[in-house]
């Protein structure tokens, strides 16, 4: 097979895998009204586009740093890592920002090698246009869901918390499996989410361990290093701004030609002190992702009450108390009169009269936080806790005259965080 016929297929994969991405996001999110459902299908397929378009960005920096097998390697990686496909499939900026990235360290990269002349002149000139670019996205992809810094910290306190966010930024790639638990459609089986969080540290072990092995080939000494460089200004940029482990993502794309280095010749014998090198910098990797859950589970993860059979134990683990939350729907037919609903603090406890339905996020709070819903029949009646979540109910009305309120029902829509705006979500079920 060619070069081209070569360079055709990887594109075909990519495009094909991220494609089916786009699908099955799609099929995971709700759809408030036509017009929003096409604009954001829209924008998964633009992320898809850029998506193959970074894995043949990646084979172009690779070539210049890595031989051409370590090359097609890294880009074979970038291709078909599951991490890479939930961004191209997604609404949020890391597409954009690993493109961009790319872009620029590429160009850098070729300006650098040039002889004095406008050629140069024309490769820095869109360097910095590039990095133009670059800048605002990565500060709009590290600012999303940050962490802001506390008002009245110390210099101690300040350097110690900015440790910690370089920690958490460098942690575990388990953003798609945390987008899964949190915006659960369906009762998957406990075996499949919890498998699915093992691959997820497994491969992101697996790519670190590629990279660090790649690096600390006896060829590895000069471009492929540099490459280093803009991989810790963006790790310190990042930490800055209290951006969550999503934000190595583009990070990581820098570091895809070691990694396809270091399978392309994972066969090559290493010296004891290469070896000793590695397994300290790959332990220093598995700290950062076992110290760093504890946070990730207690801010970054709010899952759906689904997965406590799997969340629950790696919490316990990691030291951490998980908040959960789902969508309930609530209706009360008008020969009830009506019902006090209490779903979480984030939703002050309300009347639903008689002949009502409402949509509640439980969670976020105590007793909530392990997603139970709070029911009573008017002010003078007795708190009724429900566990709402229930496979043999799901997307189906539960009444609940077992439970001493007659006429009231519910039905329970999944996993709600990033759902929590939308109102109506009959089109799910």
């Amino acid at each position: 097979m060619g070069p081209r016929q070569r360079l055709l297929l990887l594109l075909l994969v990519s495009a094909t895998l991220r494609t089916g991405a786009v699908g099955v996001m799609e099929m995971m999110s709700a759809r408030p009204a036509p017009e929003a459902s096409a604009l954001a299908l829209f924008g998964r397929l633009g992320n898809a586009a850029l998506g193959v378009a970074a894995t043949y960005l990646v084979l172009r920096l690779a070539r210049r740093v890595v031989d051409r097998r370590s090359a097609w390697a890294a880009a074979w990686i970038h291709a078909v890592l599951p991490t890479s496909l939930f961004f191209a499939a997604s609404l949020r900026a890391e597409p954009v920002v690993v493109a961009l990235m790319l872009l620029t360290v590429e160009t850098v990269l070729v300006a650098g090698g040039s002889p004095p002349g406008r050629p140069r002149l024309l490769r820095v000139v869109a360097a910095a246009v590039f990095l133009c670019l670059l800048v605002p996205a990565f500060r709009m992809m590290a600012s999303w869901g940050a962490e802001p810094w506390p008002g009245s910290a110390g210099a101690v306190d300040t350097v110690v918390g900015f440790l910690d966010r370089l920690r958490t930024v460098w942690a575990a790639d388990l953003a798609p499996t945390r987008h899964a638990a949190a915006v659960l459609h369906h009762p998957v089986p406990i075996w499949a989410g919890a498998g699915r969080w093992l691959v997820q540290v497994a491969l992101w072990l697996g790519v670190t361990s590629l990279a660090v092995k790649g690096l600390l080939r006896r060829e590895a000494w000069g471009s492929r290093r540099a490459l280093l460089i803009p991989v810790g200004l963006g790790s310190l940029a990042a930490a800055w701004f209290g951006a969550g482990p999503e934000a190595h993502h583009p990070l990581l794309a820098l570091l895809l030609p070691a990694a396809g280095a270091g399978w392309a010749h994972r066969g090559e014998p290493m010296s004891t002190t290469r070896q000793l090198r590695a397994a300290a910098v790959m332990g220093g990797v598995a700290w950062l992702t076992t110290s760093s859950l504890a946070g990730i589970i207690e801010t970054r993860l709010m899952p759906s009450a689904w997965t406590r059979p799997w969340v629950e134990p790696v919490a316990r683990i990691a030291g951490a108390d998980p908040v959960y939350a789902d969508l309930v729907e609530v209706r009360c037919s008008r020969e009830a009169g009506g019902v006090i609903v209490d779903a979480s603090p984030e939703e002050p406890t309300a009347f639903l009269p008689g002949g009502g339905e409402r949509t509640y996020l439980v969670g976020a709070g105590v007793p909530h936080a392990k997603g139970l819903l709070i029911l009573k029949n008017g002010p003078s009646g007795s708190d009724v806790v429900i566990d709402p979540v229930d496979a043999d109910w799901w997307g189906r009305w539960r009444p609940l005259d077992d439970f001493g309120l007659p006429g009231v029902e519910i039905r329970w829509l999944g996993g709600g965080p990033n759902r929590s705006g939308i109102a109506e979500f009959r089109d799910l079920v």
